[in-house]
């Protein structure tokens, strides 16, 4: 527990990339999380993070696009199958997202690979959308060292980053909180609003000699 944020904290950039960016989300107005029991579950101070838990997400309105609604599963835990997804299509454990539109689903798999239609009578509507998206060339490691000596804007800037990693470790906070609470976040101040108790989550206490 004091030296890892779960399977949340580690991959959650890589999973929750993808629509945090699309969709322009933000700071989520609330969290709330659930899980199996805690490592050595036996009374306050459990030693490690549970084998698997859920996150429920919700973002609020941004401009005109509508309020949004993330779900986060771990552990080998799965989502419903979403409607328009065909019964001979097998959902993958090893990790990836699904947008649920009003038309149809996008899926991916990890780091937004190999992404995909439902039902594919979407990808000839698809197709016809127009490249506006600068991509990038290189491998990430060349973008951050490229980046680095100023030849090339980074792929995910710390304006971008900071917020997408507060995002994923809010769900961890709110999964330290307690089972069967949610929290509401005040993204502006950085605290939250209704369980107050809960705050210290937000701030690392360093032990002496390792203070900033």
């Amino acid at each position: 527990m004091d030296w890892g944020a779960s399977a949340l904290g580690d991959m959650g950039a890589h999973l929750i990339d993808q629509p945090f960016w699309a969709l322009n989300l933000g700071l989520p107005v609330s969290v709330e999380a659930t899980s199996t029991p805690f490592g050595m579950d036996i009374d306050d101070t459990p030693a490690t993070y549970p084998q698997a838990m859920t996150a429920h997400y919700e973002f609020a309105a941004r401009g005109s696009m509508p309020a949004v609604r993330m779900n986060w599963y771990d552990g080998g835990l799965m989502p419903p199958r979403p409607e328009h997804l065909p019964d001979n299509v097998v959902l993958q454990r090893g990790g990836g997202g699904i947008f649920i539109g009003t038309k149809g689903i996008l899926m991916y798999d990890t780091y937004g690979n190999n992404p995909r239609l439902y039902p594919e009578s979407l990808n000839a509507e698809a197709e016809r959308v127009p490249q506006t998206v600068e991509r990038v060339t290189t491998s990430h490691v060349m973008n951050w060292a490229n980046a680095i000596m100023k030849k090339a804007k980074p792929s995910s800037e710390f304006s971008y980053a900071a917020p997408l990693t507060e995002t994923m470790l809010l769900g961890i906070v709110a999964l330290r909180t307690g089972q069967g609470r949610k929290i509401m976040y005040d993204g502006v101040n950085s605290r939250i609003t209704n369980i107050p108790e809960a705050n210290y989550l937000l701030h690392r206490e360093y032990r002496p000699g390792w203070s900033l």
